[in-house]
């Protein structure tokens, strides 16, 4: 079974994206300082070829950060709770939703922009598409040959995340290229196309 059955134009992560990364990551609102030594081991973990171990820490690095985005941007931040048995925690499902629990339409949508959902539904979700985090959640996938090429996109998408959360004056000084730079477009799972670089 094919991994990935996406056609992409995002380039291999370089060195390039790789230093942007690690730069942009102690600066950006999107992450929880707390949690930079969890995106800092994904970043390693890339560099010595564990594509899998790098994907499930971005995975839930995304989630958490994303979560904090919905919540804020839906004006529901009790929503930003933690796992707890007795409190509906919210994971990629209903981050994703169009709508949300009480029948409004979920903003987070509109704020990210469609080319950013497109990849995120078609990443996780679309039944056509990689559906990554139900594959390595239900072992389906073989750790060792887990393709780079879905770290890669990953560790890519991240990027975009965190450069959007990231000070404008902060950008210029990390002389972050304006317009496509490192990426281009995707097609999607559904056909398709996406920018996703968008600052």
């Amino acid at each position: 079974m094919a991994l990935l059955p996406l056609k992409t134009f995002l380039q291999s992560v370089t060195d390039e994206v790789l230093s942007a990364l690690e730069n942009v990551m102690m600066k950006s609102a999107f992450l929880l300082k707390a949690m930079l030594p969890y995106w800092e081991t994904a970043v390693s973990k890339f560099k010595v070829h564990r594509f899998a171990d790098c994907t499930m820490l971005l995975l839930s690095q995304l989630e958490a950060g994303l979560r904090r985005v919905f919540a804020a941007v839906n004006k529901c931040p009790d929503r930003l709770l933690t796992a707890e048995s007795t409190i509906l925690y919210t994971t990629f499902d209903e981050i994703l939703a169009k709508h949300l629990n009480d029948g409004s339409i979920n903003q987070l949508p509109h704020f990210l922009g469609e080319p950013a959902m497109e990849f995120l539904w078609d990443f996780l979700n679309y039944q056509e598409g990689p559906r990554i985090r139900d594959r390595l959640s239900h072992g389906e996938i073989n750790l060792r040959e887990f393709p780079r090429e879905a770290a890669s996109q990953l560790l890519t998408f991240s990027l975009v995340l965190l450069l959007r959360f990231t000070a404008e004056d902060t950008l210029t000084e990390l002389k972050v290229p304006e317009g496509r730079g490192w990426l281009s477009g995707t097609i999607t799972s559904n056909g398709k196309t996406c920018l996703i670089f968008q600052i």
